[in-house]
């Protein structure tokens, strides 16, 4: 329970740092003076608060199904004792250790889950829950499904695949949600400006 605290307060640190870089963009862009907006940045950093516990227990529940790594024995050959060089035995194979290898099926199905349906109620998450924060009424959550889903999915493309092999291959799976956090401080800075409309 520890660590979806802790990940959860240092995916907030992050999406409040990415929100206020939207907003510098917004300003330059709109060539006005940079304030802080608290109503958004608060509203961004309540929703990250929210969401991010169910996606650390995604991401262990992925783990946990589909292991990444898979302990393999590695073999040594032992030395026959006296009792078995009498009865015709030489040397027998041991168990000297295991080693971890990548299990490339497991890495392949979490990755396809994890950019279908992970990434299905992600999106709905953030349309809904942000739609929810902001007090819109649940036709315009409805709308906002229908029409911005895919375009999110497909903006996402761009960055979330590489992210999750990166993930699924070389950090641990109490890390992942951080990870993604640091890697989603552009994703958040996209998700910022689309909240902000």
């Amino acid at each position: 329970m520890n660590h979806i605290i802790s990940a959860t307060v240092q995916s907030a640190i992050l999406s409040a740092t990415s929100n206020i870089l939207a907003q510098v963009i917004s300003a330059y862009n709109d060539d006005r003076p940079f304030t802080i907006s608290l109503v958004p940045l608060l509203q961004f950093v309540l929703f990250t608060i929210l969401a991010t516990p169910p996606n650390c227990l995604w991401q262990e529940w992925l783990e946990d199904v589909f292991p990444g790594q898979t302990s393999e024995p590695v073999y040594a050959l032992k030395s026959a004792t006296d009792e078995q060089k009498k009865s015709g035995k030489g040397k027998s194979k041991v168990v000297s250790q295991t080693t971890k290898r990548l299990n490339v099926k497991n890495t392949i199905i979490k990755f396809v889950l994890d950019q279908t349906v992970g990434a299905a109620v992600n999106i709905a998450m953030f349309i809904g829950g942000i739609g929810t924060i902001k007090g819109r009424s649940s036709e315009e959550i409805m709308s906002s499904l229908k029409n911005d889903s895919f375009p999110f999915y497909m903006a996402g493309v761009k960055l979330w695949p590489i992210v999750s092999v990166l993930c699924f291959t070389l950090v641990p799976v109490n890390r992942r949600v951080v990870v993604g956090s640091i890697a989603g401080v552009l994703w958040n800075i996209f998700l910022s400006l689309q909240a902000s409309k």
